[in-house]
């Protein structure tokens, strides 16, 4: 089980003692980094996502 959009080590914590193996992070976040790997959860931070409105490329 994982937890999605982890925004600091306190809400990493609260996720890794409900259970989660890992944590998905809408930022690239040193401390929740180091506080993943202290804990041994993967960890991966995730771009946000591109505005419905904003063109695509060549359209």
């Amino acid at each position: 089980m994982g937890a999605g959009t982890v925004l600091s080590p306190e809400h990493l914590d609260a996720a890794a003692d409900a259970g989660a193996s890992f944590v998905v992070s809408p930022t690239l976040d040193p401390e929740v980094a180091r506080r993943a790997a202290d804990r041994g959860l993967g960890w991966s931070p995730r771009r946000s996502r591109v505005n419905r409105e904003t063109p695509r490329r060549g359209t």
